[in-house]
Formats: structure tokens, sequence, C-alpha cells
């Protein structure tokens, strides 16, 4: 939390936040969230997540496994390839 309130002060051109919500209860995550899409807008903005609902509304989400790059695109394009990104929505409840 307060690496990000350092972004906020700072207003950095990248932006880059490694699991910012997690150990958050989930409304304590969509005030971050909002905030992050606030102090993000036209920046450049990495957020390392695991929990989906935290990148969902991303431009370019990455998926990972083993280190190599698998699969990237945005939220609904991922839904429709049906590979991993697609399984972890479905088996997180994320719509």
């Amino acid at each position: 939390m307060l690496n990000f309130a350092r972004v906020m002060a700072i207003n950095p051109d990248l932006i880059i936040l490694d699991e910012v919500t997690s150990h958050l209860s989930y409304e304590t995550e969509m005030l971050i969230k909002n905030a992050i899409e606030k102090v993000s807008k036209n920046k450049i903005t990495i957020l390392i997540a695991h929990r989906l609902s935290t990148i969902k509304d991303c431009n370019q989400i990455i998926i990972m496994k083993n280190g190599k790059i698998i699969e990237h695109g945005n939220h609904e394009e991922l839904l429709k390839t049906r590979k991993e990104y697609y399984r972890l929505v479905n088996n997180n409840g994320i719509k």
C-alpha cells in the first residue's frame, strides 16, 4: 500500500505494481482498483497480479506458465480461446 501511495504522489509515466491487491478484502480491492484506473490513465502500467478480478479490465493480459508466455490478449479475447485463462476464470467464478 505504501508503494501505491508513492505512485500517486510522484505521478510517473511508467507504473509497475506487483500484487498491489493481494491480501485485501474485496471492498478494499475495489477501492484500489478504482484508484489504479485513475492514476494509470494515459500511462504505461504493468500490473502483476494473481487475482483475476484485479486484471480483468486491463488492455492486455499476459498469462505465463513455467516462465513462458502462453497466452495474451484482453479478457474477452482470452475467454474466446478457451485455454488457460478461460480455465482460470471459470475455476475462480470471475465473469
